[in-house]
């Protein structure tokens, strides 16, 4: 099977419980995590550590969303204590504090590489995999006026990375214009409490897209951790 989750904010313990429930297998099945595995909860960097194993073999794929750049921004001295904490990156100082220097730079060269989308086939066809979706003021035509999808988030992440990941500008546009899309889209980054008429962890469906973050560090708002089957199109919920 294969499978997609967003925005795991630290939760390890939930984590792995999903992982039982789901019966995930490092041989057998896959797992696209699309960004924001660090932050909010107290155990990102574990979470990480615990991930490697999975990317090593390919069986996990972690894109990066906007909290791994946070991270970033704070272990190159971008970001300082104070914001990165208003960013809900207290738990994740508290691990970096921790680590040796070696590990912390292992750490930053790592959540670098990380790419911004992966490309997959579901049953809506060609998908992208990404953390925020598009930037609005950095959209790429098609010869046949399509929106080219790939090529819009490579453009935004080109001019700025940041803004990119931190958009939730696809939750605005136009259905004339989410017709237009390419490749569907599958996000994260905005707790679909926020999205759904009914305030429920429902993934929100739209046209062109849906997004699949239930809102797994915001239980208190009635977010649950889950993810995405490929195969079957259904959410499955700890």
């Amino acid at each position: 099977m294969h499978y997609v989750i967003s925005d795991i904010h630290g939760q390890i313990t939930e984590f792995k419980n999903l992982l039982e429930k789901i019966d995930f297998d490092g041989i057998r099945d896959k797992m696209i995590i699309a960004g924001d595995v660090l932050d909010r909860g107290n155990y990102g960097i574990e979470l990480i550590k615990y991930i490697e194993p999975y990317s090593e073999t390919g069986s996990m794929k972690i894109l990066m969303g906007n909290h791994e750049m946070f991270c970033q921004n704070y272990l190159d001295g971008k970001l300082d204590d104070f914001t990165y904490k208003l960013f809900g990156g207290a738990g994740t100082i508290k691990s970096l504090n921790k680590m040796t220097k070696e590990s912390k730079e292992n750490l930053y060269l790592f959540l670098k590489s990380l790419p911004i989308y992966e490309e997959i086939r579901t049953k809506y066809g060609e998908t992208v995999v990404t953390h925020s979706g598009l930037s609005a003021n950095c959209i790429i035509f098609n010869k046949d006026k399509t929106i080219n999808v790939a090529k819009s988030i490579e453009a935004a992440a080109d001019i700025n990375l940041n803004d990119f990941l931190l958009s939730d500008d696809i939750h605005r546009m136009e259905e004339y214009d989410l017709n237009r899309l390419d490749k569907f889209l599958i996000v994260g980054h905005v707790p679909v409490m926020n999205l759904n008429d009914d305030e429920s962890n429902h993934i929100y469906r739209a046209t062109g897209y849906m997004c699949i973050d239930t809102g797994a560090s915001f239980v208190e708002k009635g977010g649950a951790m889950s993810c995405y089957c490929v195969e079957t199109d259904e959410q499955i919920y700890l």
